[in-house]
């Protein structure tokens, strides 16, 4: 490369990135808007508030009907001893009893209730040993007593120190896991 052209490229280069540096901007900066405000700071709507994207007025929209929310409980009862005593007059068990089933609930068993009833369900989990206070045994009377709906209701509200377990299981899991139950209890007199 001849030296007239070995100084233009050098010019050039140092012209570039001379420019660059100069013309850089700071980055804590707000970048140039060319857009009109409302489509580039959109105004926040507050929940329950009034705005104006819809004919009505209102930000918050209602659910459209049959729709039952991500969070909602999968029944209607509170919790307490009275509810629960409500769930076992209306709750019926809709898992069939099939061994798929109960093989579901024995996983589902065994990945959620085991660490605190144990894997034969006596109450003897691996939290008993570090302290944690020991469940009864699923064996006993009471728990042979619960009807479906009761026992139901005690996975998805929890009871005393058993905490809810609503938003860990699904719904047809915890039925499953009564299939379960049932069965060891069934096994064992």
């Amino acid at each position: 490369m001849n030296r007239p052209a070995m100084l233009l490229c050098a010019v050039a280069a140092a012209a570039f990135f001379g420019g660059g540096f100069l013309l850089r901007r700071d980055v804590r900066e707000r970048n140039l808007e060319v857009l009109p405000v409302d489509m580039v700071v959109s105004p926040a709507a507050e929940t329950g508030g009034v705005g104006v994207a819809f004919p009505d007025g209102l930000v918050q929209r209602r659910p459209p009907a049959g729709t039952v929310p991500v969070d909602a409980p999968a029944d209607d009862f509170g919790p307490g001893p009275d509810e629960a005593r409500r769930a076992g007059e209306v709750l019926v068990n809709p898992s069939p009893v099939t061994p798929a089933t109960v093989s579901r609930g024995e996983r589902v068993f065994r990945a959620w209730c085991a660490c605190c009833h144990g894997a034969g369900a006596r109450g003897d989990g691996a939290v008993t040993k570090r302290g944690f206070p020991p469940p009864p045994t699923l064996f006993r009377p009471e728990a042979r007593a619960l009807r479906d709906g009761e026992f139901f209701h005690l996975v998805t509200h929890g009871r005393k120190d058993m905490p809810a377990h609503a938003g860990q299981v699904a719904v047809d899991d915890r039925w499953a896991v009564i299939r379960y139950v049932r069965a060891l209890q069934e096994r064992v007199p």
